[in-house]
């Protein structure tokens, strides 16, 4: 998953839950012309928003759940329980989100919850039909995963200090790959630093991924899907999260690079450049969502409305509007015509 660092995001919405707030994950219909429509819901508890995903058919929504994966279809008609290992019950992240196998007949995540009493995560996989699930052990501690879009490859970062899965004891966080589900694991990049968030390019020849260079200073690197010819593209950011263009020319990046809070939406090429600074205004902490096209890109602001703006940011166009609510996990439809994202309602409370 392309987010914001793991450790500070549980951090964050640890307090948030706290202080009484609730997660909703909704779908979002919209018109030929991008007008709003009847959004259709499903709320979720806080730590499964992170987790969700659209079948490559646009058919369903999977939604991480104690029981396994809940299928829905975008219109909250019809609905499926994947009976499977739970998801973990992180404080407030996902190690990523549910990957799909390319003909949409298989999930992917991974979890703490195996067939075994012992630490470390789990790859499960589960068919959509509701067969068995299966599962491999990773024999280490998981921070973020990536899902390959195109077969079985899984990124995933190791906390520091955690047991790689050679059995060896890192200082920090590292990225690694599996390439096959059966295959032994292999590190990818070893930097000084803590590497997090790694995603796949649309072709799978890069990956994106962010670089904790000092406590509470991220940078966004890409290397080849090989592990070769690492290279820093931005930063240092306070807060950083990222998406690849479909065409996989461009990143998209929600960012600060001040302590002010203000996140600003940036664009920048893959092959390196300057940061082209598309924001209207402050944006919340969420994550960019291009269009399947590549010609927009989503984001939501700090007043809970959701844009959408084209890569020279004259043209700009309100999508929704959330008075009051913080608005994240924003996700295109295969087909473009529905938008996914989570709200979070925060319920004031009252003195006796």
């Amino acid at each position: 998953m392309a987010a914001l660092n793991p450790r500070r995001a549980r951090i964050l919405i640890g307090g948030l839950i706290a202080a009484g707030v609730i997660f909703t994950v909704l779908v979002l219909a919209l018109d030929e012309d991008g007008r709003q429509g009847f959004p259709a819901g499903v709320r979720l508890p806080a730590q499964t928003a992170e987790g969700a995903s659209w079948s490559p058919d646009g058919r369903w929504v999977a939604i991480p759940n104690s029981s396994g994966v809940l299928l829905r279809d975008p219109d909250g008609e019809r609905s499926r329980q994947l009976r499977a290992p739970r998801t973990p019950r992180y404080l407030g992240t996902m190690p990523g989100r549910i990957g799909w196998s390319r003909d949409g007949e298989e999930l992917r995540y991974v979890t703490t919850v195996g067939p075994e009493k012992m630490s470390g995560a789990w790859v499960t996989t589960v068919p959509v039909d509701g067969g068995k699930a299966r599962q491999l052990g990773l024999g280490t501690s998981v921070i973020s995963v990536g899902w390959s879009p195109r077969g079985p490859r899984l990124l995933f970062t190791t906390g520091p200090n955690a047991f790689g899965p050679g059995g060896d004891v890192g200082p920090r966080s590292a990225l690694w790959e599996l390439r096959r589900l059966d295959a032994e694991p292999r590190q990818l990049v070893d930097l000084p630093g803590d590497e997090s968030g790694p995603e796949f390019s649309p072709d799978t020849t890069r990956i994106l991924f962010s670089l904790e260079v000092e406590e509470g200073r991220f940078e966004l690197w890409v290397v080849r899907s090989d592990g070769g010819g690492a290279r820093r593209l931005a930063g240092p950011f306070l807060t950083l999260a990222y998406r690849w263009a479909p065409n996989n020319r461009r990143v998209a990046l929600v960012a600060a690079k001040s302590s002010d809070g203000d996140n600003h939406l940036y664009v920048i090429p893959a092959s390196g450049g300057k940061l082209r600074d598309l924001s209207g205004h402050g944006l919340a902490a969420a994550e960019p969502a291009w269009t399947p096209g590549g010609r927009w890109i989503a984001y939501a602001t700090r007043a809970g409305e959701i844009e959408k703006v084209r890569l020279g940011g004259a043209d700009r166009q309100k999508i929704a509007d959330f008075d009051g609510e913080r608005i994240a996990n924003l996700l295109w439809s295969p087909d473009g015509k529905r938008l996914a994202y989570s709200s979070e309602e925060i319920v004031e409370r009252t003195s006796d």
